[in-house]
């Protein structure tokens, strides 16, 4: 082995040590506070290893996939458990690099560990890790998501290099054809085709199965329209270009699809005339027949991310007809790379035009609906999460959880209106995501609300965990505020029956570790003062714990 050779394992070694120490520093921070020794220490290691990697290196850079982390093309960690597993967790937010930089702080640690807890709450309430880190704004770590991919945030050659030699490409990067010939490129500026010539490579275009020969056909139509820019040459090539997609299709060629629909778009917007842009969408129109429909289903099928790619550049190149089409894919999607991929279509085509995703409306399937709140989720802007609100009655519990989650993130009449009822559904998940989503809009607003919900003979008569769940929307009131709630819960006695009120208080007791400490404090004296038996013993044990995690 070479000296070059040794010091990269070297390296290597040292990246799978850090790794291995940032995943028991992370399951080390879910299980204890902040300030316990067990996470400090833990942290140190992490420190400790990256400063030794910083002595030779500016950062450290990792590739996500969604079971695994690679550096350099070597994968250094692995672990296929959802609920276990770093990888996973940064994937499936949509996370595909990650940079811990030279000048990396402790604090900025701390808050990369709390992100990932937040991230793992019960049935994910609260927002997604992108936007918890986005909104820690740290310096000294980095990331690169999906989206930011697919808008050309990351070059390709940064993703193709690093991810094992996968091709990728930004999706709004300018295609650079392949060099098919020095002598068909040197007679570019001579090449004028007259209609009929543009007949004679259509019909061609059907009949020769030569990929090499359909780049130089898509190479000749370019070029037919660069030489002569106008109208009339473009309603010339509509036939040709018809002709040439459909091809495309047919030979499984959705990448070069992708890119000469992009073309053809720019073509027609070049011109900024009315007849370019009708034929601009009969050209698209003939996108969503059932057979090149059938092609993209067939492609999305498979289980090749490639594909799922080039079928999302294409899909986003087609406009808001294709909505309803799309959609109907979803269902028969299996894998979640065809499922996002149709999401991030729809996202991108109606994101200008959001109701056009509420054209099924309430009598749609769900998954139909799931697809329509992901694609608003994806969309993001307040107009589109408001529209999740149609929702709000929808029959199945999951999809108005989701929609409890969504209208958390915009102040509106209507998205309080809408959470209003939800906090008041049979469902207690629902009920749970509306109260967190009402927490997070309203604040202190939100105290009374509370109090009447967790002092109802309905609460009282809930399952043990279902309380717990409920008393947890408490974490996003202040101190003061938290407390109000709890002292009207120790006055529930008189309400209902003994037993429900005890086992109200011990369920409180449970959570009172993951409540403000100050006020936690207050509330386990209280209850110790004023309770007897297995709810006193626990209050004192949880009063201990809080004491020593100072």
């Amino acid at each position: 082995m070479t000296s070059c050779e040794e010091v990269s394992t070297s390296s290597q070694e040292q990246v799978k040590e850090i790794v291995s120490l940032l995943v028991k520093a992370a399951k080390t921070y879910q299980m204890y506070l902040p300030n316990n020794r067990m996470f400090i220490r833990s942290l140190e290691n992490v420190k400790d290893a990256l400063d030794r990697f910083f002595d030779e290196n500016d950062a450290l850079t990792l590739v996500v996939r969604e079971f695994e982390l690679l550096h350099k093309g070597e994968v250094v960690y692995t672990d296929s458990d959802k609920h276990q597993s770093l990888a996973f967790r940064l994937y499936r937010d949509g996370i595909r690099l990650i940079t811990f930089h030279q000048d990396v702080t402790t604090d900025e640690l701390v808050a990369f560990f709390d992100a990932l807890s937040k991230a793992l709450e019960v049935d994910r309430i609260d927002d997604d890790l992108v936007t918890i880190l986005w909104e820690k704004d740290l310096h000294g770590i980095s990331y690169v998501e999906v989206t930011d991919i697919e808008s050309g945030g990351l070059e390709a050659s940064q993703v193709t290099k690093e991810a094992s030699q996968k091709p990728a490409r930004s999706l709004s990067t300018p295609v650079k054809w392949n060099k098919v010939a020095d002598d068909v490129a040197a007679i570019k500026p001579a090449i004028v085709l007259t209609p009929n010539e543009i007949q004679e490579i259509q019909e061609l275009t059907f009949s020769i199965h030569d990929d090499l020969f359909l780049r130089k056909v898509w190479q000749i139509l370019s070029w037919t329209f660069e030489t002569q820019p106008t109208v009339d040459t473009f309603v010339d090539l509509e036939n040709a270009l018809i002709g040439f997609l459909d091809k495309c299709l047919a030979t499984r060629q959705i990448g070069l699809a992708a890119d000469a629909l992009a073309r053809v778009r720019i073509m027609a917007e070049t011109l900024k005339d009315d007849q370019a842009d009708e034929i601009l969408k009969r050209i698209i129109a003939t996108r969503l027949s059932e057979e090149n429909l059938r092609v993209i289903r067939d492609l999305l099928a498979t289980t090749d991310e490639i594909q799922h790619v080039q079928c999302l550049s294409y899909l986003s190149r087609l406009n808001t007809e294709a909505v309803s089409p799309i959609l109907g894919m979803f269902p028969v999607c299996d894998n979640p790379s065809s499922k996002q991929t149709i999401i991030s279509a729809l996202a991108t085509l109606a994101s200008e035009s959001p109701e056009c995703l509420m054209e099924s409306g309430q009598d749609s399937s769900p998954e139909i609906v799931e697809a329509i709140l992901a694609a608003l989720e994806t969309i993001g802007s307040e107009r589109a999460l408001n529209l999740a609100a149609t929702f709000a009655e929808y029959p199945v519990a999951r999809i108005r959880r989701r929609v409890a989650s969504m209208l958390g993130s915009v102040r509106s009449q209507e998205s309080i209106a809408a959470l209003t009822h939800l906090s008041n559904d049979a469902d207690v998940g629902v009920k749970r995501r509306a109260l967190v989503s009402l927490v997070r809009l309203e604040g202190e607003l939100s105290v009374d609300r509370l109090r009447r919900i967790f002092t109802s003979k309905e609460f009282g008569r809930l399952r043990h965990d279902s309380k717990m769940a409920l008393l947890l929307t408490m974490r996003g009131l202040p101190s003061q505020a938290q407390g109000q709630v709890a002292k009207s819960i120790l006055k529930v006695r008189p309400l209902i029956r003994r037993r429900d009120a005890e086992d109200t208080k011990i369920a409180l007791v449970e959570i009172a570790h993951l409540l403000d400490p100050a006020m936690a404090e207050e509330l386990l004296e209280h209850l110790i003062e004023h309770s007897s038996g297995r709810l006193r013993k626990a209050a004192q044990t949880a009063l201990k714990r809080i004491t020593n995690d100072k």
